[in-house]
């Protein structure tokens, strides 16, 4: 996905919010670095998000705490997601290990066991 670059007062303006607020929002790190005075689409996105949660009534310290948040929830899903897949991996490793001991040994697989 390409992504474009918006000028400050570009973003500001798609985003509808103060030129001053964007640029508060850059220096608190909420919006991520700013390369040469440009925002990129998906910092736009996350300008959006802001504009949206100051319509709900959140002020400024609470729109920098809800984004951050969420950019830690899904930091957070993501390691998450990576850690199944390793335990997947593992478990299926694991139980074909266990099936070739029981072959070996000419046990039967483990769900044979029923009491």
């Amino acid at each position: 996905m390409s992504s474009r670059w918006y000028s400050l007062e570009e973003a500001a303006h798609l985003a509808s919010l103060p030129v001053r607020l964007v640029m508060a929002l850059v220096e608190e790190a909420v919006i991520g670095p700013v390369y040469e005075g440009k925002i990129s689409s998906e910092q736009l996105r996350e300008l959006r998000r802001a504009r949206r949660l100051f319509s709900l009534g959140l002020n400024r310290a609470g729109v920098v705490v809800a984004l951050r948040l969420r950019r830690q929830v899904i930091a957070l899903q993501q390691e998450l997601d990576v850690l199944r897949a390793e335990m997947d991996s593992l478990e299926a490793y694991y139980q074909a290990k266990q099936r070739r001991v029981y072959r070996l040994l000419s046990l039967p697989d483990e769900e044979d066991f029923s009491f």
